[in-house]
């Protein structure tokens, strides 16, 4: 029997059926019921690579297993799988236990090749911060990733769509910033600092729309996480509001203060021009 990631069990299986074991976090479990009323279970699973969701008949024995399962347990789930058409996978006479403290450590540092792949993005992000030659704006992005760079790199790029995994933030905004650093070379007139120092901030609001919690995969929802809140997200709360500690703290670095925040500007007032009359028709 295989084991597999989500992710690389998804490709096996749109192949054809295969038998494999996957490591995975229960993300959510719902008791529903079939057009003929019989009861059964559907099962969101994730890991540090995809999502899949099973679905636990009443005459399987899965079906008991689950009656006692919480949303975010760590399992081992085995059987048959194989895609199903538009429905995603399909599993046969699958069964689950629960992971040893190893498996559970294991499981949330991610397959091995997707967390060699996270540690040379982060040190290219760290590598090309360091180049940055404004005093100010390179003090600003070391105190962000000396606070908030372990968050950083547990954190989704999103939820759904690109990089939607733990750590997706350091893979998106590392290649953003080659990019950038490309982009750079090829048009030296753009501010090359300022440039870096806005891509690697510009999602900086992930770090709690998206973050992960330390033992697990599944990103929490509140008001204060979403896209689409009437405020969105500046800061957890204003007790770690870092606004004016970054300020301070580029300032004492570089010994250049902040240029002052200037005046408001007196709105223009103009004076309508008198419309020209309509010459009459004859």
């Amino acid at each position: 029997m295989e084991f597999l990631s989500i992710s690389n069990l998804k490709s096996a299986a749109a192949v054809g059926q295969v038998e494999a074991s996957v490591h995975v976090q229960v993300e959510a479990i719902t008791q529903k019921e079939t057009r003929d009323q019989k009861p059964y279970f559907e099962v969101a699973l994730v890991d540090a690579t995809s999502k899949m969701t099973l679905r636990a008949w009443s005459d399987s024995s899965a079906f008991q297993a689950c009656s006692g399962m919480r949303r975010g347990e760590f399992l081992e789930v085995r059987g048959y799988f194989v895609k199903n058409g538009g429905f995603g996978l399909d599993a046969k006479n699958w069964e689950c236990r629960p992971l040893t403290s190893e498996e559970r450590e294991a499981l949330l540092a991610g397959p091995g090749e997707l967390r060699e792949k996270q540690r040379v993005d982060f040190e290219f992000i760290m590598g090309t911060i360091a180049t940055i030659r404004d005093p100010r704006l390179k003090s600003l992005c070391e105190l962000f990733l000396t606070d908030f760079g372990v968050r950083f790199r547990r954190t989704a790029a999103a939820r759904n769509y690109h990089h939607a995994r733990r750590g997706g933030l350091v893979e998106h905004t590392s290649q953003m910033m080659r990019t950038g650093c490309l982009i750079a070379d090829l048009y030296p007139q753009l501010n090359r600092d300022l440039l870096l120092s806005g891509i690697l901030l510009h999602d900086s609001g992930k770090l709690w729309e998206n973050s992960l919690p330390e033992n697990g995969f599944t990103m929490l929802v509140t008001p204060e996480s979403s896209q689409n809140s009437p405020n969105p997200i500046l800061w957890w709360t204003p007790a770690i509001d870092i606004t004016q500690a970054v300020i301070n703290a580029y300032n004492a670095s570089s010994g250049v203060a902040a240029p002052p925040p200037s005046a408001p500007r007196r709105p223009a007032t103009t004076t309508p021009r008198p419309s020209a009359p309509a010459t009459p028709k004859k």
